[in-house]
């Protein structure tokens, strides 16, 4: 913050403030810590003027009196610069502070541990694994693959219906994963008939440490396919 008498300790101290600007200046410095000091920083100024010889002191040349007001302006300038250096002193200071506290955080999370990453299925495509077949009759066949996911285990699944199979009209499907909590919970549903095929993919609560088996029924709760975990 500007003071606005921050330019006029030269001129008190060599006097050459009015009457009512000194006793006004004098009034502020009571409550100025930095005009004091200004003022301090230049109070040696008189006695460097005093030392001048006799007849000087006594009849000052006019080259003399013509350096006064030039002498205050220049202390004042030497004031200003002092100031203006201080203010940027301080600026490089909260810029270093800002820095250090950059640098702390930085370090901070660069020691936290790295979140282990979820599996995912290959930019290829999952390993898939054929299911077994639970009743002998059944003419779809089909392949899983299971991913563990912070939310549970996530299922993909491929499953085709060949034209072979002699059926000719569509059958409903349903996917369930088994827990070991004993409870089936159903994936997904849908609908294919002869030679097509269908990816399904699932969400279960389960994860793979509860996840029991995973089952392909009929519309009719007909278990026609199965993949163990255990």
């Amino acid at each position: 913050m500007n003071c606005e008498f921050a330019y006029n300790d030269g001129a008190y101290v060599l006097g050459a403030l009015a009457p009512a600007e000194r006793a006004e200046y004098e009034q502020h410095l009571a409550g100025c810590p930095g005009c004091r000091e200004a003022v301090a920083s230049i109070a040696v100024l008189p006695g460097l003027l005093r030392r001048l010889a006799p007849l000087q002191a006594q009849e000052p040349l006019p080259s003399t009196i013509d350096r006064l007001p030039k002498l205050v302006q220049s202390m004042d300038a030497v004031r200003a610069k002092r100031r203006y250096r201080q203010r940027w002193q301080i600026l490089g200071s909260a810029a270093v502070a800002a820095g250090l506290v950059l640098a702390v955080a930085f370090g901070v999370m660069t020691l936290r541990p790295p979140v282990a990453p979820v599996a995912a299925p290959s930019p290829t495509g999952p390993v898939m694994i054929a299911m077994t077949q639970v009743v002998a009759e059944t003419a779809v066949t089909a392949e899983v693959a299971l991913y563990e996911t912070s939310a549970g285990v996530e299922v993909f699944m491929h499953c085709a219906y060949p034209l072979s199979s002699g059926h000719t009209k569509p059958y409903t499907f349903r996917l369930f994963a088994l827990g070991a909590d004993g409870q089936a919970e159903q994936l997904g549903s849908w609908m294919a008939g002869p030679g097509e095929d269908a990816n399904i993919r699932g969400m279960s609560r389960y994860h793979m440490v509860d996840l029991m088996r995973i089952e392909l029924r009929a519309r009719d709760g007909t278990t026609l396919l199965a993949y163990d975990l255990i």
